[in-house]
């Protein structure tokens, strides 16, 4: 995973540096019209103990992923197996939200940054109900030649009643490679 988070921050920062590359000239209008072009739901996986998971990645007035797999997030808090099956099978289809706050265009491709912002879950364990909080860091990588979207979400804080968990050293990662974006078909028109 720490090859592939800095493969994609090495991608990023070439990208970044090279705006003059690009031919494309951003202003005010064609920054919005690269905006608009760029919004729309596309579908990738994440992958989650070596399993892809579908998720859908929607860029419009906010950024959403979802369904957000939990496993990563709740194995951390419920080290019990019995426990985490009982929260994972309280919590489907998490959906995950944060506003845009940054659009940066180079060389063919766009970076959207998103405000850090927190998830919160409502689990139930044992018949208890309990809340897990996380505070999640995301941004995106639009590659204007291919039309794929990769995306890098991790988990900067970690709480659950009252206690915080390491995520610095031992980091949960999110990081979908090459989501294609969903055609509309005719009848959803």
């Amino acid at each position: 995973m720490k090859v592939l988070k800095f493969a994609f921050f090495a991608l990023l920062a070439c990208c970044l540096t090279a705006c003059g590359d690009s031919g494309i000239e951003v202003n005010e209008d064609s920054g919005q019209e690269i905006y608009n072009s760029t919004k729309g739901t596309y579908v990738g996986n994440i992958l989650v103990d070596n399993i892809p998971q579908k998720i859908t990645i929607t860029i419009g007035e906010n950024f959403t992923v979802k369904p957000l797999p939990m496993k990563p997030i709740l194995e951390r808090v419920f080290t019990n197996e019995e426990e985490l099956e009982q929260a994972l099978a309280s919590v489907q289809n998490v959906t995950f939200s944060a506003p845009i706050i940054q659009m940066s265009v180079a060389s063919g491709y766009i970076y959207f940054l998103m405000e850090d912002t927190d998830l919160t879950v409502d689990v139930t364990v044992e018949g208890k109900s309990h809340k897990v909080f996380a505070l999640i860091s995301s941004e995106t990588l639009f590659d204007m030649y291919s039309s794929a979207l990769s995306l890098n979400m991790y988990v900067k804080e970690l709480n659950f009643e009252g206690k915080s968990y390491d995520v610095t050293t031992n980091k949960i990662n999110y990081f979908v490679d090459s989501a294609q974006k969903e055609k509309i078909t005719q009848t959803e028109i």
